[in-house]
């Protein structure tokens, strides 16, 4: 016999379930969890049939659909995957796919049509949800699951682009309780990307593979969907803290330019990322170490090789409309070093000294946000002028080695709250060039700076710096309360 369940009891169901577990997990209780918490999400998830019996609940035509309008352009999206079974075992509820399930995507905005159909594979699948300690908890392994890609359809004909993600491997464990916070963990052995559109004018053939994958997350679903359009996209993405961390990487690009074929390999040591979001603000970092480029460009005789010791980048974005708030950057390519056959295009006779490059930057300070980036869209659009006012800035490090040559710097800066478009700084920063000289000489030698900008860079350098030592020269540049500028003492503003 077959019971639909129906949405009123779906809706209670739900209430329930977010209120927290009191029993062994039904399959309707899962699916009524999985609506209620997509609702707060901003998603509809509705299945074309849900059949109930013997303790299994299949839900075939499964429809995920949103629909939201920002900034005067609509947008509709509609996932359609082929059927789901959640099939009671004891206090458990086990999640089962068959093989390959087709999933179709359809996507509209502004009245234009894309559509892609792909499917999802899946090997040695075991994903199981139960309750346990007030939150709904999810384990999963599987040899293989992989998500393809086969067609893409849009207003101007059909786009060939096959795609093909898959992760081996893999275990994942992962909490969701009644208040929305979830928490989880993820493991693979390996993920490979494969894209090929080498068959179309332009295109080209991407490879992409990350070994000991690893991952985690944290945070809070937003307690109630919003209605669409009347908050930013922000504001419903809720609180969330996501590292991605792996054991090694490769990457190859081969393709087609207007000005021939050409190819990319790289690889990496080691790298990871992390992504966070809450009340105050965002932040983004990334790193990497033992990065390896080899490019086959063309027009050169020969492939080009590029390494790197480390390479990094993080900011911090404040997000809280009011004074005080923090912002950060961070960027540092560490010892990079050039193929010879790029440092001979320009330097043949080995004017210049060959050494490895780095560049560095670390500042941070506070910001007044004049809008909320949470709130309505209309509203931040609306404002004019900058969206947010300058408070303080400190300069941590400034560092740029290249060619026998190195910049360094630091200081602290306040801007003085003013009409004028551009706050006024009032502060100190200090320079330090070493070897600049050097490389002025030899980029003469070689003639890319012609003698009269070298006479005229060094009489500059004089003025505004002080000699300190062999190829040295130091610079304190002070921004006064009066708006004046000073170099060393000499008058610039």
């Amino acid at each position: 016999m077959t019971h639909p369940v129906p949405r009123g009891a779906a809706a209670l169901l739900a209430a329930t379930v977010l209120a927290g577990p009191a029993g062994a997990l039904t399959a309707p209780e899962l699916w009524a969890d999985w609506q209620a918490t997509s609702e707060r999400l901003g998603l509809a998830v509705e299945a074309e049939s849900e059949e109930y019996e013997g303790g299994t609940l299949r839900l075939e035509g499964l429809t995920m659909t949103q629909a939201a309008e920002t900034l005067g352009v609509s947008a509709d999206s509609v996932t359609r995957i082929e059927a789901v079974s959640l099939v009671e075992d004891g206090d458990a509820v086990r999640i089962e796919l068959a093989p390959a399930v087709a999933i179709v995507s359809t996507t509209t905005v502004d009245g234009e049509r894309t559509e892609s159909t792909g499917r999802v594979e899946t090997e040695g699948l075991d994903y199981v949800a139960r309750d346990e300690d007030g939150a709904r908890r999810y384990d999963m392994t599987a040899a293989l699951f992989a998500y393809v890609l086969d067609d893409v359809t849009n207003g101007r004909g059909d786009v060939e682009v096959p795609l093909r993600v898959e992760l081996s491997e893999v275990r994942s464990e992962g909490t969701l309780d009644g208040a929305g916070g979830y928490d989880q963990t993820m493991a693979a052995a390996a993920l490979t990307l494969a894209v090929d559109s080498s068959a179309q004018e332009g295109g080209a053939r991407i490879d992409y593979a990350l070994s000991g994958l690893s991952a985690t997350g944290t945070g809070r679903i937003p307690e109630t969907a919003a209605e669409a359009g009347s908050v930013s996209p922000i504001g419903l993405l809720g609180m969330f803290d996501v590292g991605f961390s792996h054991e090694g990487a490769e990457a190859s690009i081969a393709g087609d330019a207007p000005q021939g074929a050409f190819t990319v390999d790289s690889t990496t040591a080691r790298g990871e990322t992390r992504l966070a979001l809450d009340e105050a603000g965002f932040r983004y970092d990334q790193a990497g170490t033992d990065l390896a480029m080899t490019l086959g460009l063309p027009g050169m005789p020969a492939p080009v090789d590029v390494t790197m010791a480390e390479a990094g980048s993080s900011f911090v974005v404040p997000l809280a409309q009011g004074p005080g708030e923090p912002y950060a950057l961070e960027m540092n390519l560490t010892d990079l070093v050039i193929d010879d056959a790029i440092w001979g295009m320009f330097d043949p006779t080995g004017q210049l000294p060959r050494t490895p490059a780095t560049v560095a930057l670390s500042l941070a300070g506070t910001a007044e946000l004049l809008v909320d980036p949470r709130g309505d869209v209309d509203a931040f659009m609306a404002h004019e002028g900058p969206p947010a006012r300058p408070e303080t800035l400190d300069l941590r490090q400034l560092l740029v080695r290249f060619a026998g040559a190195e910049l360094a710097g630091s200081g602290a800066l306040r801007f003085r709250e003013t009409d004028a478009p551009m706050p006024e700084a009032v502060g100190t920063i200090d320079l330090a060039l070493t070897g600049g000289m050097a490389l002025l000489d030899g980029l003469v030698a070689l003639g890319l700076v012609p003698q009269g900008q070298a006479q005229m860079a060094r009489g500059m350098v004089g003025m505004v710096a002080r000699p300190v030592g062999d190829d040295r020269y130091e610079s304190t540049i002070d921004f006064a309360e009066d708006g004046s500028i000073t170099a060393n003492g000499m008058q610039l503003r």
